[in-house]
C-alpha cells in the first residue's frame, strides 16, 4: 500500500560541483526512451544504460494521478528486472499532466495535441513525475512522486499549429515541452515546483532515493536540478 511522507533535501555542500564524472558505484539502467530523461542524468554525471520498457499508460477506475503514475513507475521497474540478470539499479518514471483533476497524457495523434493545448492554453495545471529505484540485488524499492504547479501563457492558434506540425509535442505528456526554447509554453513568473519534474525525471528526488541506496550523489543532482531553474525543493510522496 502506498503511504505518504515529507522529507526535506540536503542542502548541497559546500564546494560541490557538477563534473561530469560517472558514479563509480553499480550501473543504472534507465529503462525509458526519453532522450530528455537520459541527458539530465547525463548532464548529472551519470552515465546510464538504456534498457526502455513498453507499459500501456491507463489509469485504473477511481485512481488519482499521483497514484497512477507511482503505480506505473513501479511496474516498469519490474518489467525491467525481468529483462536483465545484472546487478544494475533500475531507475524508471512516469510523467502524467493534471488539469481540472483530469490526466492528459502523450497525445495519440497531432489532432490530439493540438486539443490538449487549447485545453491548457492561458490556464494553470499541475505536473506529476513518479520516479521508481529498484535495486534488483537485494530487492530494495523507492518510489516517490514529485509535483509542479504551472500556468501555460496564452498561444495563439497559429503558434499551436506549426508547434504541433513540427512533431516536438506527440512524445510528450500534455504535448508540450517546457524545455522547447522556441516555444516556450510556460508562463514562468507562476511556476512553482521543480523543472526538472515537468521536463520528466526530477534530479533532486533522484538523488534522494540514491542516497536510500547508499550513493553520494544528492548534491550533485540537486544542483544539476538547480542549474536549470533556482526553485524551492520539493515534498515528496514515497511508497516502500
Amino acid at each position: 500500500m502506498l503511504e505518504s511522507a515529507r522529507f526535506e533535501q540536503p542542502e548541497p555542500a559546500h564546494g560541490d560541483t557538477i563534473d561530469g564524472t560517472a558514479q563509480p558505484m553499480q550501473t543504472i539502467l534507465l529503462a525509458s526512451g526519453s532522450p530528455r530523461r537520459r541527458q539530465l542524468l547525463r548532464q548529472a554525471g551519470l552515465e546510464p544504460l538504456i534498457s526502455p520498457v513498453d507499459l500501456a499508460e491507463i489509469p485504473l477506475a477511481g485512481e488519482t494521478p499521483g497514484a497512477m503514475v507511482e503505480r506505473l513507475a513501479a511496474a516498469k521497474a519490474q518489467v525491467a528486472a525481468g529483462k536483465t540478470d545484472d546487478g544494475a539499479v533500475i531507475l524508471t518514471a512516469d510523467t502524467t499532466v493534471v488539469a481540472d483533476g483530469q490526466i492528459l497524457g502523450k497525445p495519440a495523434d497531432a489532432a490530439d495535441a493540438v486539443g490538449m493545448l487549447l485545453r491548457l492554453r492561458g490556464r494553470p495545471h499541475q505536473v506529476i513525475t513518479a520516479i521508481c529505484l529498484l535495486e534488483r540485488a537485494s530487492g530494495r524499492e523507492f518510489v516517490a512522486s514529485t509535483q509542479t504547479e504551472l500556468h501555460m501563457r496564452w498561444l495563439e492558434d497559429e503558434e499551436i499549429e506549426r508547434y504541433v506540425a513540427g512533431g516536438s509535442p506527440l512524445d510528450k505528456a500534455g504535448a508540450y515541452g517546457i524545455q522547447d526554447e522556441d516555444f516556450q509554453p510556460v508562463d514562468m513568473d507562476q511556476f512553482d515546483g521543480c523543472f526538472t519534474n515537468v521536463m520528466g525525471l526530477p534530479l533532486c528526488t533522484v538523488g534522494w532515493a540514491l542516497g536510500q541506496l547508499g550513493w553520494d550523489v544528492a548534491p550533485r543532482l540537486t544542483l544539476a536540478c538547480f542549474g536549470y531553474r533556482q526553485h524551492e525543493l520539493p515534498a515528496w510522496s514515497v511508497a516502500s
